[in-house]
């Protein structure tokens, strides 16, 4: 979750939740994105395509050719806290900086493909039963975008204010899972970070699975095995 967001302690999140509630968003959506040239279909056009038809009233796009977001980063953030929603397509593998850049900044995501999030990140973002889903993104069929049978626009307007205000909240209630805390002890008061929400997954995996094939009295020797190895695994990362 490589998102540029990383509070000190529990209110630095805090203070941001309440920041990004607050805010008046002048959009409808945004996207972030170019399009690119040497892909066969290529889903971005149809993106850009999706906010020039809805009209500046409406949309807003950041051009990202070359490296003008990743030398420009606060472009993209302004994008994203001036948004209600922002278009998620996949990057180079199904899921994108920017998918969680957005909800940092309390955007609601639009996705158009399941594994963008849904299969992908279960830790992080809630699966649970598709109405789960509904409660933090919308999903559009790709497909049906392509071929004009339905539009960003359309879609996003036929959401109730009531609705966009509690899937903004609902992403918003989630920004600490999305976040890694710049000091080692955490964000504190009771508050979990990504790194947090990773060890507690990988241990109660290894946990479930250990309990599946360990012999009788032989699962101490496994738990310390295991959080021996994500100590030396966590030590030589911090050296990047």
């Amino acid at each position: 979750l490589p998102t540029g967001f990383h509070p000190r302690n529990a209110a630095d999140v805090r203070a941001w939740q309440r920041h990004v509630l607050s805010l008046k968003r002048s959009k409808l959506f945004g996207f972030a994105g170019a399009p690119r040239s040497g892909f066969r279909d290529d889903f971005r056009e149809v993106l850009l395509e999706e906010c020039e038809d809805a009209g500046s009233e409406h949309c807003r796009a950041v051009d990202c050719r070359g490296t003008r977001c990743t030398d420009n980063g606060a472009a993209v953030l302004e994008l994203f806290l001036d948004s209600s929603f922002c278009l998620q397509p996949r990057g180079d593998s199904f899921t994108r900086r920017s998918l969680f850049d957005c909800m940092v900044a309390g955007a609601v995501p639009v996705l158009f493909w399941r594994r963008t999030a849904y299969d992908q990140y279960r830790w992080y973002l809630p699966p649970g039963p598709r109405g789960e889903e509904g409660e933090w993104s919308v999903f559009i069929d790709r497909q049906a975008l392509r071929v004009g049978n339905v539009s960003v626009r359309d879609v996003l307007e036929g959401l109730s204010e009531r609705r966009v205000r509690r899937m903004r909240e609902r992403v918003v209630e989630m920004i600490p899972r999305l976040v890694y805390a710049s000091s080692p002890e955490g964000l504190g008061d009771g508050m979990e970070d990504a790194l947090d929400v990773a060890l507690r997954g990988v241990l109660e995996r290894f946990r479930r699975r250990r309990a599946s094939t360990a012999p009788e009295g032989e699962s101490h020797r496994f738990f310390f095995s295991a959080f021996s190895c994500l100590l030396n695994f966590l030590t030589e990362s911090s050296k990047f």
